[in-house]
């Protein structure tokens, strides 16, 4: 009997001990969390203290361009047009005048090709290289001698 009441009384002191320990552990990980949050917080405040520096700069700024821009221009003279850029067709017109005269494209495919835009949704050159009409190198030069800056084949890789 002496012996169970022993081994019960021991249990007890081992639990008290366990739970202690896990209390401990606890309030330890709570501190480490708490000061984590804290940190996250002061971030969070700099960050939107910098939004509205950085949003009040970029109104200071525009202010400035827009002011710039009505002194630099007289009053009396009207706004300047800006050039419209050229209509798919148009360039595409362009591309093929272009390639005949150099001697590129024949008639028949010029023909073949302008056709084939509208049913394939891309640009002449597109067209002409899914054709096999030329290869990639013709077309960046082509793109080069035209100017086809708007073109995907102008992005240097």
């Amino acid at each position: 009997m002496w012996f169970a009441l022993t081994l019960i009384i021991i249990s007890i002191v081992v639990m008290f001990l366990l739970i202690k320990s896990m209390r401990a552990a606890m309030r330890t990980k709570l501190k480490q969390l708490l000061q984590e949050e804290q940190k996250i917080e002061e971030k969070l405040l700099f960050a939107q203290r910098r939004n509205k520096e950085l949003k009040k700069e970029i109104k200071d700024l525009e202010l400035q361009i827009t002011l710039a821009e009505h002194e630099m221009r007289p009053v009396d003279m009207p706004p300047i047009e800006k050039e419209r850029p050229p209509s798919h067709k148009e360039e595409a017109e362009r591309v093929s005048q272009y390639m005949l005269s150099h001697g590129l494209l024949t008639v028949e495919q010029n023909e073949k090709a302008m056709q084939k835009m509208s049913t394939l949704r891309m640009d002449f050159l597109g067209v002409c290289l899914t054709l096999g009409y030329i290869d990639l190198n013709k077309a960046k030069g082509i793109v080069k001698s035209l100017s086809l800056y708007h073109s995907p084949l102008s992005a240097e890789k």
